[in-house]
């Protein structure tokens, strides 16, 4: 299952300690998208939802500002829902615990990462340390509260890697369960012609396998770094790639396109 509340620690944490490292648009978008839909999935069920998918950011700051309280021009104040409602402890009145969202911050980070994201010819912009404690402050949310202290990018590393390991020797292993003749039929299938999605006029065909090697794997989801490397499911040895490989693989392409090419 997606862990909004880690995709949006691990991307925060990278922007914490290098907000203009390769891939840094991306990076933000994910912690912002990530942090927004699980904000507004807690207090309004279904508005983060845009058909079968997560709106974008811009969207999810919509929702916000159409439901959220302006405490100021461009900054929202959000009660949560499972935090104390003026309950009294210890005879002491404890306020609503709320959460700040400043729009205007986010609005103009969204416009500083989406032409590099999507390779529109402007002048490259950088995130300021705003943007960043702004994504910070999203974490009063109960719906988040990550533990930054705790995050260790290596050791998630290694448990991402560990654990696709154990994926490709599991589908490897269903392979050789399915015999040379039930193999080959799933060889002969066309999965771009039966799988291929066309969804708001974009078009989700299958991607190839890491296991198999087929144009088998039905994405989910893509990195953050690039929006390039898929993740998802094979149809025909069920491996299953996760979001965190796939975002891994982006970062790790992403920083080999940087050094080969140090003016993108």
């Amino acid at each position: 299952m997606h862990d909004r509340a880690l995709d949006y620690a691990r991307c925060t944490q990278a922007l914490r300690e290098d907000r203009e490292r390769p891939g840094f648009a991306g990076i933000f978008d994910e912690a912002l998208t990530n942090a927004l839909a699980a904000i507004v999935a807690a207090r309004w069920p279904g508005t983060e939802m845009r058909g079968s998918r997560v709106k974008s950011a811009s969207e999810l700051l919509d929702v916000i500002e159409e439901h959220g309280e302006e405490t100021e021009v461009g900054v929202f104040e959000l009660s949560d829902p499972h935090g104390p409602q003026g309950q009294e402890l210890f005879g002491r009145r404890i306020g609503p615990v709320r959460t700040t969202v400043r729009v205007g911050v986010f609005r103009e980070g969204v416009a500083i990462t989406q032409p590099q994201r999507h390779a529109r010819l402007q002048v490259a912009l950088l995130l300021g340390d705003e943007h960043v404690a702004a994504l910070m402050e999203l974490n009063d949310a109960s719906s988040l509260r990550a533990p930054f202290a705790e995050f260790d990018l290596e050791q998630y590393e290694q448990r991402v890697a560990l654990a696709d390991s154990v994926e490709r020797a599991r589908a490897r292993t269903y392979i050789e369960t399915l015999g040379s003749e039930e193999w080959a039929r799933r060889e002969a299938v066309d999965y771009e012609a039966d799988y291929t999605e066309i969804e708001d006029d974009e078009r989700y065909a299958p991607h190839e396998c890491p296991v198999c090697g087929l144009r088998s794997l039905i994405e989910t989801r893509v990195d953050s770094y690039l929006g390039e490397i898929a993740a998802g499911t094979c149809v025909a040895c069920s491996y299953v790639k996760t979001y965190d490989v796939a975002d891994l693989e982006g970062r790790d392409e992403a920083l080999d396109r940087a050094i080969a090419d140090p003016r993108r």
